[in-house]
């Protein structure tokens, strides 16, 4: 008879040990009175939480569960103040209910580019990059603990791609990673922000299946565009639109385009739109379109 195979527990572990390092690094914040810098430690393990959820190396109840155990130790401690909290047994987890691992590569383009989004919008000079890192940096070190991620390169790339921008001090000496083009694109481009105000000029309805997410098929439905804005309206089974999706563009005159998560279409169609910037040029023929799901990156070469 065979021997059944061993659970996975890595996320599950890294968790908790991460857990015994927020609590240290908390109280030591909270002993200099540094109330934003315990609000940080709180952000940067929530930020762990999610990314191994989203790759499946830990069922998100559970991570859920282990971030709760964290509020409840730094409140009875007296390092945050004014959270209710009730404490609960772990999960009891189904087998239906324990998530398969997934490689962690489309996750992290999908997250760098969310931050590049918000990068853009604040003076160079700031520095703000050296931040960017310092919160990815646990997020990428558990996906490779997990096996998610063979290495920390896109990383580096970004460090490297976020100081010839300016945005981040030159890499140190040695340092491996290399400007990312489509990223530098974008941050030299310095798109204006979006506003309620921003409408399409031109727009393609189109009926294409990208591919599918939790067995369900992802349609793009419309392209619509602006000097400004890009504009793209997806379709996807109800039981997940309303989850967090992220979408990207890359134009044949070698301009990156990028944007916040999807905003909900409203109602039971399970419509996304997402507003992305730049806009696009006239000369513009063909878009790469990349569309991510938790680990779930759907890529496809579009014709306007």
């Amino acid at each position: 008879m065979p021997t059944p195979a061993a659970t996975d527990r890595r996320g599950e572990a890294h968790l908790w040990l991460l857990l015994e390092e927020a609590l240290a690094d908390a109280r030591a914040a909270h002993a200099s009175g540094t109330r934003g810098d315990v609000d940080e430690v709180l952000r940067r393990f929530d930020g762990v939480v999610n990314a191994l959820s989203d790759v499946g190396a830990v069922a998100r109840p559970l991570a859920r569960h282990i971030a709760d155990e964290l509020e409840v130790a730094l409140t009875v401690r007296g390092i945050v103040e004014g959270r209710s909290f009730l404490w609960r047994d772990p999960p009891a987890l189904q087998p239906e209910d324990r998530p398969v691992r997934q490689r962690g590569d489309g996750w992290l383009e999908a997250m760098i580019e969310q931050q590049l989004d918000v990068v853009v919008d604040v003076t160079p000079a700031t520095h703000i990059g050296e931040r960017v890192i310092a919160n990815l940096t646990p997020q990428v070190r558990a996906l490779r603990a997990v096996g998610s991620l063979k290495s920390s390169r896109r990383l580096e790339d970004l460090a490297a791609t976020l100081a010839a921008a300016g945005y981040a001090p030159p890499p140190a000496a040695g340092a491996r990673g290399e400007v990312d083009k489509g990223w530098l694109s974008f941050l030299e481009a310095r798109p204006r922000p979006l506003t309620g105000e921003d409408r399409p000029a031109a727009a393609k309805a189109i009926t294409y299946e990208l591919g599918h997410v939790d067995r369900g098929a992802v349609t793009l439905t419309e392209l619509a565009w602006s000097t400004d804005l890009l504009r793209v309206e997806l379709t996807a089974p109800t039981y997940v639109a309303r989850k967090r999706w992220t979408a990207s563009a890359f134009d044949d005159s070698g301009q990156l385009h990028l944007g916040q998560p999807a905003l909900d279409g409203g109602g039971n169609t399970g419509a996304l739109v997402f507003d992305l910037r730049p806009g696009l040029r006239d000369t513009v023929r063909t878009l790469s379109l990349r569309v991510t799901h938790e680990a779930t990156r759907l890529d496809e070469q579009v014709s306007l």
